[in-house]
Order: structure tokens, then C-alpha cells, then sequence
């Protein structure tokens, strides 16, 4: 999904494309749900690690694994990190850290109606400075389709 994204023009940021390092794991199994909010979701989380990367020399990995009966996926970004007086509030509608131009803060709001609507779980470690991991485990069946929302 990655280079579709990149494809598709995921923005990149000023001083160039991001390096991307994958870690998929081998025979990962399909999980149910709705393609197209998946990948809006993903979308949403690898532009914020875009953004996040000010450094030449920053990557971005995104990496894959089938714990049980469910997939995660981690997307981890080596930027600034997440200031812990704003991590409780990332969640929140209209919240953002961008300039008020460039983002309505609905990003990761979107993100967790989406992982919630799949019957999923999302995790964010992050230290400023340092960088930030975000993981979402989804179940692999679904105890009830996803809604169109």
C-alpha cells in the first residue's frame, strides 16, 4: 500500500521524499473490512510520519506482523515525537499541531473511527525528539461488517 501512496501523491515533504524501510511478514493473512477506509486510514498515518520527518536523513518504517487472530501493522517514524502534554488530546476533533491552513485536525480522529470500526485497537508510543510508533491490530474476521459510515 505504501507505493501506492506514494503514487497516488502522498505529499512528501519539502526537502524530498521520505526513505521508506518495509518489514511485511511472510504469508500475512488477509484481514476483513472495508478497502477503501483502510487505506484512507494508512494514508492519514504515513502523511503525518512524512510531515513529522524534518531530517535529510529520517525514515519511515512500516512494518507488519499476524499475532493471533489479528494483524498489526506498525508505522514508525524517526521525527519529532509527540509532546507529551498533547498526546491524551491527538484523538480529538479538530485538533492539530499544523499550521491552521494546511489541516482541519480530523486526521487521526478519522484514523480512529476506522481502526474502531473494524473491531481494532490503535497504540501510539512516541518521545519527542526521538519519534513516534503507531500500531493498529485488526482482527483478521470480523464479528460484524464494517459500517459505510
Amino acid at each position: 500500500y505504501k507505493r501506492q501512496c506514494m503514487q497516488n501523491g502522498l505529499k512528501t515533504r519539502e526537502n524530498g521524499k521520505p526513505h521508506f524501510e518495509e518489514r511485511f511478514a511472510p504469508s500475512l493473512p488477509a484481514i476483513e473490512g472495508n478497502r477503501g477506509q483502510m487505506q484512507l486510514a494508512l494514508h492519514h498515518l504515513l502523511q503525518n510520519a512524512v510531515e513529522a520527518n524534518t531530517d535529510p536523513e529520517a525514515k519511515i518504517t512500516v512494518a507488519t506482523e499476524a499475532v493471533d487472530d489479528a494483524v498489526k501493522i506498525h508505522i514508525q517514524d524517526s521525527g519529532c515525537g509527540i509532546p507529551e502534554e498533547i498526546r491524551d488530546r491527538i484523538f480529538d476533533p479538530f485538533f492539530t499541531t499544523k499550521k491552521v491552513q494546511k489541516r482541519a485536525g480530523l486526521g487521526l480522529m478519522l484514523v480512529l473511527g476506522v481502526v474502531k470500526n473494524h473491531g481494532g485497537e490503535i497504540d501510539v508510543l512516541s518521545e519527542t525528539g526521538k519519534g513516534t510508533t503507531v500500531t493498529l491490530t485488526l482482527p483478521i474476521k470480523q464479528k460484524q461488517a464494517p459500517s459505510i459510515q
